[in-house]
């Protein structure tokens, strides 16, 4: 928005809940408003939808996603970065047995996350165990489901990498509730760097999305595009690991 003021222009912000129904009328609205370009933020985008948004005769940008074609750029997190990051921090804390808590929505990154993690634990020497990636709904309430059934695993794991801050933050409550330590029993790890991340008990450790800089990189995108520039190559951005108190050793008290 900042950077759009700066260049004179306004925002029309719409809400679609990844609802295809509502994002059909998101598109229909935007061409109504004749917009001079449209910053989609969903990962979650099918090509049915992004067809849709192409359609629109002004410049397409999209936000965590990584699909495009002609006139369409994007920014987007590294999200096999990311889960790498995550997963060898609690390998290298001396974790052995660790689960994912995956978005069970089939979200391009939460696959791309899954993929990573897999790929980390192999070239540590791990077990790829296929009943360690537990799917849930992406919310603490799924995290706190989630929780529930990584407690019934046999071994138990010792850490969890989460999809998000939601879930982990879920994952915590539902470890606490039933009387579960952490990070002494169970470390937990997320992924976005929230605003309440610091201040959960324990703080989450976690792997900061740059949001601001993919706002800003987004708007300035597509003023360059709407100013007849061409549309850049998919632009991907690291995430950076912020270690907190959810992480710790095997067994350390917590």
């Amino acid at each position: 928005e900042e950077v759009a003021q700066r260049a004179g222009y306004a925002l029309i912000i719409a809400p679609s809940h990844a609802d295809p129904g509502r994002e059909l009328g998101v598109v229909q609205t935007f061409q109504a408003y004749r917009v001079a370009g449209v910053i989609s933020t969903s990962s979650h985008m099918t090509g049915l939808q992004l067809a849709q948004l192409q359609q629109l005769p002004s410049p397409l940008i999209l936000v965590n996603h990584e699909q495009g074609g002609p006139g369409t750029g994007s920014v987007r997190i590294d999200d096999a970065d990311i889960a790498r990051s995550a997963t060898t921090h609690l390998i290298d804390l001396g974790h052995r047995t660790i689960a994912h808590i995956m978005c069970d929505d089939r979200a391009v990154s939460s696959l791309a996350r899954l993929a990573s993690y897999r790929t980390c634990l192999r070239e540590h020497g791990l077990e790829d165990d296929p009943r360690l990636v537990i799917p849930t709904v992406d919310s603490e309430e799924g995290g706190a489901d989630a929780a529930r059934r990584l407690l019934a695993l046999s071994p138990r794991p010792t850490a969890v990498f989460c999809y998000n801050d939601r879930i982990a933050i879920g994952v915590l409550a539902g470890l606490q509730r039933a009387g579960v330590r952490v990070p002494g029993e169970v470390s937990v790890v997320g992924v976005d760097d929230i605003s309440v991340a610091p201040w959960v008990t324990p703080a989450l450790t976690t792997v900061r999305q740059p949001s601001r800089e993919m706002g800003t990189i987004a708007m300035e995108t597509t003023l360059h595009l709407i100013e007849g520039g061409t549309a850049p190559a998919s632009i991907v951005l690291p995430g950076v690991l912020i270690e907190r108190q959810s992480t710790a050793p095997p067994g350390v008290a917590g």
